[in-house]
């Protein structure tokens, strides 16, 4: 793990306080939640996952929010890979607290063949959770190619060069209820 993450430096006082994370051959900044005020720090393995490093950290991916003032950490569970997404801008709000708008790519491998889909829906940043609204088959982009136009019915995504517009399903859509925590990737 990189030492810059392992350690908090005081400038003030010059004090240095350890990060309470077991040691791991990575452990990477993902993004700061603001809902928890916390930032959320992605831990793992490098190793092979059927040959599992003792020393290299988790065979799966291990989610911690860090807080800032205490430099203390707590697992959590749930969907992150809208967060790990945010590249250029941060996800669009939704007009809801804690909550954005987001794409979560399916692509997938099955029986090697490969399937492609991208959910679009509703995350709740406070509880890691995701509520599809509509999933799009046989194409692929994520949060940062899409805006929603939700009082013009509408999801706008830059695709291969086009811009798309997809309609919005009509009708409220709910802000929990059925939400998926989703693989962790």
């Amino acid at each position: 793990m990189p030492d810059a993450l392992r350690r908090q430096f005081h400038a003030e006082t010059g004090n240095v306080t350890p990060l309470d994370v077991p040691p791991a051959d990575s452990c990477d900044p993902v993004a700061y939640v603001a809902s928890h005020g916390k930032i959320l720090a992605v831990r793992a393995s490098d190793g092979d996952r059927e040959h599992p490093a003792p020393e290299g950290g988790p065979v799966e991916p291990e989610y911690r929010l860090i807080d800032p003032a205490t430099w203390t950490s707590e697992v959590v569970e749930g969907e992150f890979r809208p967060l790990a997404d945010q590249t250029y801008r941060p996800l669009q709000p939704t007009g809801r607290p804690d909550e954005y708008w987001a794409a979560i790519d399916e692509t997938a491998q099955i029986n090697h063949k490969f399937t492609t889909a991208v959910r679009v829906g509703r995350y709740d940043a406070k509880r890691f959770a995701f509520t599809p609204v509509v999933t799009l088959p046989d194409v692929r982009f994520s949060s940062m190619e899409m805006w929603v136009d939700e009082p013009g019915g509408g999801i706008y995504v830059a695709v291969n060069g086009d811009l798309l517009r997809i309609p919005l399903p009509q009708g409220p859509v709910p802000s929990t209820g059925r939400a998926s925590t989703g693989p962790v990737h």
